[in-house]
């Protein structure tokens, strides 16, 4: 883990304290009588890398460019105490595959993460809140052979298939708003930023590979949530 990301999480644990200590001191808290209520979600969305610096590094060998979007699904849970949100989720990154030099070639990861949130408006129908979260993920370049090979051509040339992974930590900022449409079920928007504070460190299986380009999980997210349960 490369030292620039320790400023990226003292901040992010450094916004989860504040966002705790707002919540309660603003009277967030559940009031003694209520209940905590759970809800959990699927979610369908699309979010932006940072590949800037993966096309550069792609152009000179002849492979064309990566798209920087990526279709998200993913799933999630909440507790919420009062005006209090404490969330998890995790999604699953893909894109489509591109066609060079009898490889094709593509972007995919996931990421997950802890939420601490507040409500800002709930009402019988309607749930608007916001959302500070704090995990990790996984970006990886993937190249693969254009076609099969028999067992021979593997072993006469196993380098065929190779997939370059960064691990970042990350954070995230959201804005969300769930409508209720019937009495156990929802579905809901959110828009949001996910933020990669450290520089990208390259691995090809267990090994280090070292002088990646400085490709990102950092970029505009958005989602669309269906989901059971109260608030």
């Amino acid at each position: 883990m490369g030292t620039g990301r320790f400023p990226g999480v003292a901040v992010s644990l450094s916004l989860a304290v504040v966002l705790g200590s707002l919540a309660v001191g603003q009277g967030f808290a559940a009031p003694a009588a209520e209940a905590p209520r759970a809800a959990g979600h699927a979610m369908l969305g699309w979010s932006l890398a940072d590949a800037a610096t993966l096309n550069d590094r792609l152009a000179p060998f002849g492979y064309p460019r990566l798209s920087r979007g990526l279709v998200s699904l993913g799933c999630g849970g909440r507790i919420q105490i009062g005006r209090l949100i404490f969330g998890g989720e995790y999604h699953h990154l893909f894109q489509g595959e591109a066609e060079a030099e009898g490889y094709r070639i593509s972007l995919d990861g996931a990421y997950g993460f802890f939420d601490l949130g507040a409500v800002l408006l709930r009402r019988p129908g309607l749930l608007v809140y916001g959302l500070a979260g704090i995990g990790g993920g996984r970006l990886s370049l993937k190249m693969r052979a254009e076609r099969g090979a028999a067992f021979d051509d593997v072993l006469a040339d196993p380098g065929r298939d190779a997939t370059l992974s960064s691990y970042p930590f990350l954070t995230q900022l959201v804005a969300a708003a769930d409508v209720r449409v019937s009495k156990r079920f929802f579905v809901g928007l959110r828009a949001g930023y996910v933020f990669a504070p450290g520089r990208a460190e390259w691995e090809m299986g267990f090994e280090n590979a070292p002088s990646g380009p400085d490709a990102r999980l950092t970029g505009p997210t958005l989602r669309v949530v269906f989901g059971r349960g109260s608030w």
